[in-house]
């Protein structure tokens, strides 16, 4: 079962009142730092299954510069955002331990797979899972958002019998 993300926006640490919800793209990195955030509705598992397996799909944007060599983890964010209203100075807060990791994404235009811990995305069952993508080197990640029509983060569901 494949979700679109409800809701993205990315944050930037040098425009600190700034909002980027309505943009075409998301940004991570991790110096003169950008973080992105997506919101997904997770249905309650079928009757009789359970959640198998959840994969974020993250791709890439047509640009140029768009690939990034470093990782981006994928984290659990705690604190409540608003796609239209977040920006650096009001970005909620997020967990520490990451759900799943983009080791690297080196090719523009280019779908990415990242295999997130089913656990903490079978919890919000029923609910919204929020992630937050964040970075720690200098190469900065761009991403289509879905505003983009179509290529924007999914979040794929698979279910199988206890």
């Amino acid at each position: 079962m494949e979700r679109e993300a409800t809701a993205d926006a990315y944050v930037n640490g040098a425009s600190l009142n700034t909002t980027y919800g309505t943009h075409q793209q998301l940004a991570v990195r991790g110096s003169s730092p950008y973080e992105s955030y997506l919101r997904f509705d997770v249905p309650a598992a079928p009757k009789g299954m359970v959640l198998k397996e959840a994969v974020l799909t993250l791709t890439t944007s047509g640009d140029e510069y768009a690939p990034s060599a470093d990782s981006v983890e994928v984290v659990p964010v705690t604190g409540a955002w608003s796609e239209k209203e977040v920006t650096w100075a009001k970005r909620p807060a997020h967990g520490s331990t990451p759900l799943g990791t983009l080791k690297s994404a080196p090719q523009a235009r280019t779908g990415y797979d990242v295999p997130l811990r089913t656990a903490t995305v079978g919890d919000a069952a029923g609910g919204a899972l929020d992630l937050a993508l964040i970075g720690s080197g200098s190469d900065s990640l761009w991403l289509w958002a879905r505003e983009s029509g179509g290529t924007g983060p999914k979040l794929t569901l698979t279910y199988r019998k206890p």
